[in-house]
């Protein structure tokens, strides 16, 4: 027996040795967050969880799980309570919720009971990695404790047509009540942002003012092969040339990623994803959603992919990554020559065509649309 159905079996039995705990009453305004299995205060749930926090204060309660709850004590706000992710009190907190909002599809080691409500936003959009039931090299055990939390699951937030029909009820294989509103986290990036704001941000990071920010974002990979790395003093002299403005390059590895490089300013520890694609000029990725979301912005991005042919043959897309708009360079020189040839014009049109193509759902008021929601569950 492998290693992943000894889990799901090990899962299956834990799962019905803690119903026992159902005998504790559901707390009416209590809401559970989760990000990334307890790694982050980040992404859909955290902008759920500031909304909620904003419009209803004290008459909810908010938890928020990690797994080092330390190292998130001065992001959060004083009157959240936090614990430990996969402890006794974790599992206390996620039995006796009105609610529990995550973005991944594996945190089912703690039953869900009658009376709960549910609330998957997922933590990408587009038409790019394949994920669930059609992600090449997935062992079935994996795939059925997915499936396991998306059975639970009450609403799925989507972001578009396209991945509601293709990822979440085909690859997820969900068949319950979908919102069809855009991802809460995007809401920033579209609402037109502050220029005190943007400001306040480079600040904090120690940016100035004056030169152009281009962040570096490449996704999690599970290989060990090694590629042509991305050449920053080609890309920044690039960017100068055909922007007449200093450059200066942010590298922002993937959560679970562990990638570093010279002569970049590293944020890799800085939480808030959307926060850099705010005050980003240009973003540089591979695979990553988080080309969904800085469209939304119609600023430049441009797509580094020198492991193109294995990713594909590996994990494969929905959609040619080439009908996606986004400039793809397989090599430093392709980057280079993609940056140098860039349209502006071209570029917002292709963005537009690619919203019309997925049908977007995002309008920049996600978020209040959801809380609206928990707010009326928990009859706040």
């Amino acid at each position: 027996m492998n290693k992943e159905f000894l889990k799901y079996i090990y899962i299956r039995l834990l799962r019905n040795l803690r119903r026992i705990f159902f005998i504790i009453p559901i707390i009416r305004n209590r809401v559970v967050f989760e990000s990334f299995s307890g790694d982050a205060y980040s992404c859909n749930p955290k902008y759920i969880s500031e909304e909620l926090r904003k419009q209803y204060g004290d008459s909810v309660e908010i938890i928020w799980a990690f797994n080092d709850p330390n190292k998130f004590k001065k992001e959060l706000p004083k009157e959240i309570v936090t614990c430990r992710y996969r402890s006794f009190n974790h599992l206390i907190y996620r039995i006796t919720s009105k609610v529990y909002i995550c973005n991944f599809l594996q945190a089912i080691e703690i039953p869900k009971r009658k009376g709960q409500l549910e609330i998957q936003t997922w933590h990408g959009g587009g038409c790019y990695k394949k994920v669930g039931v059609a992600e090449k090299g997935r062992q079935a055990a994996y795939v059925k404790r997915q499936r396991m939390h998306v059975e639970e699951t009450d609403l799925f937030i989507t972001s578009s047509k396209y991945f509601e029909n293709e990822v979440v009820k085909k690859q997820f294989g969900y068949k319950g009540e979908i919102l069809s509103i855009g991802m809460p986290r995007n809401d920033i990036l579209i609402n037109l942002p502050i220029s005190s704001q943007v400001e306040k941000l480079k600040e904090k990071l120690g940016l100035p003012n004056n030169k152009l920010i281009a962040l570096y974002a490449p996704t999690w990979r599970s290989g060990t092969k090694q590629y042509e790395t991305l050449d920053i003093k080609k890309l920044t002299q690039a960017v100068d040339k055909k922007f007449g403005k200093k450059c200066i390059v942010l590298f922002r590895s993937h959560l679970y990623g562990n990638q570093s490089y010279d002569d970049v300013v590293d944020v890799s520890q800085y939480s808030d994803m959307q926060e850099l694609l705010l005050l980003s000029d240009i973003l540089i990725t591979d695979y990553s959603s988080s080309m969904w979301d800085f469209s939304l912005s119609f600023k430049p991005c441009f797509l580094y992919t020198p492991d193109l042919k294995d990713y594909l043959d590996e994990r494969g897309f929905d959609e040619d990554i080439h009908s996606w708009g986004f400039s793809v360079s397989e090599s430093n020189k392709e980057l280079v020559e993609n940056i140098l040839q860039f349209n502006n014009e071209e570029y917002r049109q292709k963005m537009k065509n690619h919203h019309q193509f997925l049908e977007s759902y995002e309008q920049g008021d996600a978020v209040k649309r959801v809380v609206a929601k928990i707010a009326e569950y928990c009859n706040l």
